[in-house]
């Protein structure tokens, strides 16, 4: 009876560790995208390779040097399209999980033209927004040789953004401006 019963405690200690190293993982992991948010806040980071998650680095700081490294300003096309990996870090942080991702094209001096509209989803308190496997064509409207701005767009108490090419300026905030919570730029070789 008293092995019985010291298997049932040795079972309770070992959930009770796994316990406190799931907690103590997943705070590593919030101090992690604390400090890549600190160094990234407001910014889209662009790559053409996929961006582990946030979860796969040891500390904050390892997450800030690997997206330095991945970190991109032009992409070359591949077999007739542009694939793109993007994190955003979200300021303002996400008050709810409606978002949309808006590319519009710079390549002009003073000249803005937007390009396409795209829905994106996060959740509340969100501050870190991973954009895997972004998929650009021609038929969409995207050039070689252009330069794109990639802007994350607050949209709380809008309609949905429309998922195809849109002509003109796509609904603002009710103030007439976009809240914009990131932004980067990508040139498409």
């Amino acid at each position: 009876m008293q092995r019985r019963e010291a298997g049932v405690v040795g079972v309770g200690f070992w959930l009770l560790v796994a316990m406190f190293m799931a907690m103590f993982a997943v705070r590593a992991h919030a101090q992690g995208e604390d400090e890549a948010w600190q160094a990234f806040h407001g910014q889209v980071v662009i790559s053409d390779v996929m961006i582990a998650p946030s979860e796969a680095f040891e500390s904050g700081a390892t997450m800030v040097a690997a997206l330095r490294r991945v970190e991109r300003n032009a992409v070359g096309a591949r077999d007739g399209f542009w694939r793109l990996h993007a994190v955003a870090f979200l300021d303002p942080i996400l008050t709810s999980g409606v978002l949309r991702l808006r590319a519009s094209d710079v390549t002009a001096p003073n000249q803005r033209d937007q390009v396409r509209v795209f829905d994106v989803r996060g959740e509340a308190g969100q501050k870190v927004l991973p954009l895997p496997d972004l998929v650009l064509t021609a038929a969409m409207g995207f050039q070689a040789g252009h330069k794109y701005e990639l802007a994350i767009e607050r949209i709380d108490d809008q309609p949905a953004a429309e998922a195809v090419p849109v002509a003109g300026a796509a609904p603002a905030a009710a103030s007439g401006k976009a809240d914009v919570c990131a932004k980067g730029m990508i040139t498409l070789r």
